[in-house]
């Protein structure tokens, strides 16, 4: 299933953004994120509706644990967030929340929304965390991926995203697809709460932080590199880096390559390093 921009006659469809004036100068664009995760959703909840005729007509067995594939590549901007989306279409997750205290001046609490429903332009209501909702139970996850055929990532399947319903009946045994984010959840300390773990498939083991030197223009360079998650973290003086990485790169050799273009850009004296000396002055 691969839900699209919508209807443009509609309120709630999701246009192209545009990133320059009349005059070519570039703008910023909002992200619209209700009516994005309004496209997923609604789309989500029709795939539910065919599996639950799946269900009735013995197509499917109630033994059978189903997955909903969902591709949000045509909705425009989904795709540079599409775990975000993801959630917040499948697990009713909303918008950031800080708590402020005004006295004493700072964040006391921090957290997300939850919402079970999203209202539409027209005023009738989405809903929005089909996988909290135990009368989907016969799904057993909704696989979310943000690739075509122009945007391929290296390892197929690298993109997923695998969310499973808390309540189902059938559930898939864990590690199953074994490509991309593997969401698990477990019930949280306060009632109605959720502790979401992941796992995910395509990130190089945790390494660093190593130390490394570069040359540049005469002068010896030391920074450290770090690999967090799925970025390489690159540290030069006070400036630093984050750039994706995968496994079969070398980090040490990547790690330079990003430090010599950032010398290259930024030039050695705004990024002379603490512990910096002149080449000839080194031993061979």
């Amino acid at each position: 299933m691969a839900p699209t921009s919508g209807n443009p006659e509609h309120a709630d469809a999701v246009s192209e953004p545009v990133y320059s004036d009349a005059e070519g100068r570039a703008i910023a664009v909002g992200v619209p994120h209700d009516r994005i995760t309004l496209r997923i959703a609604s789309a989500v909840r029709a795939k539910l509706d065919v599996f639950d005729r799946y269900r009735s007509r013995g197509l499917v067995s109630a033994k059978d644990a189903c997955i909903v594939a969902v591709n949000l590549r045509d909705i425009p901007q989904a795709w540079a967030d599409s775990k975000e989306f993801f959630f917040r279409a499948v697990y009713g997750m909303g918008n950031r929340v800080l708590v402020i205290d005004p006295a004493a001046r700072q964040i006391v609490a921090a957290g997300r929304e939850h919402r079970m429903i999203l209202p539409r332009a027209s005023g009738a209501a989405e809903e929005v965390a089909p996988m909290l909702d135990p009368t989907h139970a016969d799904v057993c996850a909704i696989l979310g991926s943000a690739a075509d055929v122009g945007n391929v990532p290296d390892l197929l399947g690298d993109d997923f995203v695998i969310m499973p319903n808390a309540s189902t009946r059938v559930p898939f045994p864990h590690g199953f697809i074994g490509r991309g984010v593997e969401i698990n959840l477990r019930p949280g300390d306060e009632s109605g709460s959720w502790t979401v773990e992941e796992t995910d498939y395509g990130a190089p083991e945790p390494r660093g932080p190593e130390p490394f030197t570069v040359e540049h223009e005469g002068t010896a360079f030391e920074g450290e590199w770090q690999i967090a998650g799925r970025e390489l973290h690159v540290r030069l003086a006070r400036s630093g880096s984050a750039v994706p990485f995968r496994n079969y790169r070398d980090p040490a050799a990547a790690a330079r390559e990003i430090a010599i273009e950032m010398l290259r850009v930024y030039g050695g004296k705004r990024l002379r390093s603490r512990v910096s000396r002149p080449q000839g002055d080194r031993q061979a």
